[in-house]
């Protein structure tokens, strides 16, 4: 459940069940001309946190829309 997005921009699931997920993405590549994190890849890194955590609490019911 990885896109090439988070492959760019080095996307790692740490930990997951049904009721927690965590993923980390590092400062480094992934900045803007400023030196800070861009804020693309934060909605990036948001985006592909919520939708597999929905995938992940959905599994246990049914089927989620969104997911990576």
């Amino acid at each position: 459940m990885r896109s090439p997005l988070d492959g760019k921009l080095g996307v790692r699931v740490t930990d997951w069940n049904p009721d927690r997920f965590v993923a980390t993405m590092p400062v480094e590549g992934n900045q803007q001309p400023f030196g800070l994190l861009h804020g693309g890849a934060t909605c990036t890194l948001a985006e592909t946190i919520g939708s597999m955590a929905a995938a992940v609490h959905a599994a246990r019911r049914s089927r989620s829309s969104g997911s990576s």
